[in-house]
Order: structure tokens, then sequence, then C-alpha cells
């Protein structure tokens, strides 16, 4: 499953049929379109199985628009249509990708207790008393000090919480891992149109100098 961040460095070619080597097209775009192309591989599915489309990645967002305004590629004597690449959507809580965190199938709710545990944690509580349950999570909590400005920064994000269950304060935490991601994401996505301007000014720079 893709983003909306695009990737503006890489572009996909698609109906590449699945017996070409990935190696043999990459030598063969060098070939045609120069030292540019940096990298090719071949895109798969959640299952894991191979997609008739690839991805190439260039050294200059310039190339990569130049390409996708005329719509295709040549790998060997075959014309193939291009598209935009996205940048794939990756889940913060267990690096996955193709799902986001709020999604993550690895923090479904426990059968035996309902809670949505912790990723790694094997262990269920459920066995514990309620007061020895949070008084493990308050200790845990408590273990490594946080500086001032990062309890500033979290208390402008993440609002006082009175009288909850841990199920309300682990299921809060997914949602604020999800505005976090989506804050990420439209930061990444201001960098790139950023450095791609940027360069684009240094090259203009460059050439007016020369």
């Amino acid at each position: 499953m893709p983003s909306k961040r695009l990737d503006p460095y890489s572009l996909v070619i698609v109906d590449v049929p699945l017996d070409w080597a990935v190696n043999d097209i990459y030598h063969d775009l060098v070939h045609k379109y120069g030292n540019g192309v940096m990298e090719v591989g071949r895109m798969f599915y959640r299952d894991n199985q191979p997609m008739r489309s690839i991805y190439v990645k260039f050294d200059s967002p310039e190339q990569v628009e130049h390409l996708l305004d005329d719509g295709l590629m040549v790998i060997w004597h075959e014309i193939k249509k291009v598209k935009e690449y996205y940048f794939p959507i990756v889940c913060f809580v267990c690096g996955g990708i193709g799902h986001r965190s709020s999604a993550c199938p690895l923090v479904k709710p426990c059968d035996t207790c309902q809670r949505r545990h912790d990723v790694g944690q094997k262990a269920c509580h459920s066995g514990m008393s309620s007061s020895t349950f949070r008084n493990e999570n308050i200790s845990s909590s408590i273990s490594s000090p946080i500086d001032s400005k990062t309890a500033s920064n979290a208390s402008s994000i993440i609002p006082p919480i009175k009288s909850i269950g841990n199920s309300s304060i682990e299921q809060l935490l997914i949602i604020q891992a999800s505005k976090f991601e989506n804050m990420f994401n439209a930061l990444e996505t201001r960098m790139s149109r950023k450095i791609s301007i940027l360069e684009k000014q240094i090259e203009k720079l460059t050439e007016s100098g020369k």
C-alpha cells in the first residue's frame, strides 16, 4: 500500500516481465539513460509475490520529471510506460511495510484479557491483580528520566489523563503514534520539495557562474 509521499528521485516502470533479470535491466538503462540511473529493483505485493513493475532511482529529480513528462522508457527494444513512485507506508510499531501504526496487526486485543499489549510482550498480565499490574506499569514508566524540554513538548501534544484504564491509555498512545506519523510524513514531503527547489537554484547559479 503506497503513501501520499512522492519520491522525487524515483519512478515506476510497469508491465516488466517477471523473467527479466533486474541486474540486466539496470545495465541496459545505464547504457540508454546514463550514469544518473542509481538503482533498479523489483516491486512486491504484501504477500511477497513479485509484481510486473520495477522502481528506478536516479540521482536527479530533473531527470525523473523529464521521463515522467515523456510517459515512457525503453528497456532493450520494448517501450514501457512509467508512473510516479510513492514511498511505501511504514508502521512505526512493528516496522512493517504496507499498514499504518493505528492498523498494526501486532496490537490486536489479547484473546485472554482483551487488552492491547506492547509489541514483543509474550506473557499476559491478566492473572495479576489490577494494583500489581498498575504498579508494574508505573515502575516501568519512571525508570528512565525525562528532561524538562521533552516533557514540555509532550504536554502540548498529549492531553492530561485522569482516571482511565490501561486499555484506554494504550489506545490513546496508538492514536498519538498515528498523529506523529502523519506529522513526520508531512514534514518529509515538504523537505523533499525544498531540497528539489534548492538543487535547481544551485544548478542555475553554477551555470551562470561558468
